[in-house]
């Protein structure tokens, strides 16, 4: 990693540090929208609000990064009206069984906060996903976050 990009990196990791911190406070929470806090909360590119946060700064530091979000998103778009949609299904068209586990759950609950997906990823809930899945989509739970 060159300088540079060493530098933007501490950057991005100061913001998401002070969104999280924020975030916590329950007087400046309602001013952070959730699903943009998950996202940098988990390192993934704000895909559903790059354009307002000019996030374009920051494409070579996400560890999910934008290509990925973009193509996962395309995928749920693509299947939104299949009733027997499985995560495993999923997953298997994403480089296989827990290749990308945490990075296609934390995808589902990022577009679950954006309001995007919402019927299809009901679908996937109900048709027996792993337990990591049903623990982790739905209403951010702040006993989870962690400033680290």
């Amino acid at each position: 990693m060159s300088n540079n990009n060493n530098i933007l990196k501490a950057i991005y990791e100061t913001k998401r540090q002070q969104l999280t911190i924020s975030w916590l406070n329950p007087q400046t929470r309602k001013y952070i929208n959730n699903a943009y806090f998950y996202a940098y909360y988990t390192r993934m590119f704000p895909f559903f609000h790059a354009n307002e946060n000019n996030e374009d700064l920051f494409l070579d530091v996400h560890d999910i990064d934008k290509k990925f979000v973009d193509e996962v998103t395309e995928y749920l778009e693509k299947n939104d009206s299949d009733v027997n949609l499985h995560f495993h299904t999923i997953e298997m068209n994403f480089d296989g069984h827990t290749a990308k586990r945490m990075e296609l759950i934390f995808i589902l609950q990022y577009c679950f906060l954006s309001g995007k997906f919402k019927e299809t990823i009901k679908t996937i809930l109900r048709n027996t996903p792993p337990m990591e899945v049903k623990d982790v989509i739905g209403e951010i739970d702040e006993s989870n976050i962690r400033l680290y």
